[in-house]
């Protein structure tokens, strides 16, 4: 875990942090966008629910701290706004815990998971054989990155799926 917070401090590779938002601590970061950094930046992450596990025990091992103060605060995905601790812990929230005052100044956001577990995907509730893959034209090209091909009418088909997850 430690090699993991250094990692998200380091300069150039670490975690983007909001530092420029007073009055909140300089390593305060998002936790969707620490959850994306864990899966591109550590080998055994692969998918949100490892990212989000590995954060909760990065809160519960006082490496990360909500940005409220709040010690019982639990880590959510999302735009929720946490910060790395020193190892000192001299890095404190101006909030002290305060979750009034904190709410007072910043909404967070809840997500749900953009990438579903392997297991949790169950294609065959979601998707009728008769429409597999037919909703793209058959002579689509690449973007080629010129402003004209925004312009091209009916580049997809319209296609119309009903998920009862969704």
């Amino acid at each position: 875990m430690q090699d993991i917070r250094d990692a998200m401090l380091a300069a150039g590779t670490g975690l983007t942090f909001i530092s420029k938002t007073p009055p909140l601590p300089a390593t305060t970061f998002v936790a969707a966008e620490a959850i994306l950094w864990l899966m591109e930046h550590v080998e055994s992450v692969a998918g949100e629910r490892r990212a989000i596990t590995i954060m909760e025990d990065m809160l519960a091992r006082n490496m990360i701290k909500h940005a409220s103060g709040d010690p019982r605060a639990k880590f959510l995905y999302g735009f929720h706004l946490y910060y790395v601790s020193t190892e000192q812990g001299q890095v404190a929230s101006p909030y002290q815990g305060d979750m009034w005052a904190y709410r007072s100044d910043w909404i967070e956001v809840g997500l749900e998971l953009f990438r579903p577990d392997r297991d949790e995907l169950d294609l065959g509730n979601c998707l009728d054989d008769e429409i597999e893959n037919s909703f793209l034209h058959d002579n689509i090209r690449r973007f080629s990155g010129n402003i004209g091909d925004f312009n091209k009418p009916n580049t997809y088909k319209v296609c119309c799926v009903i998920c009862p997850f969704h």
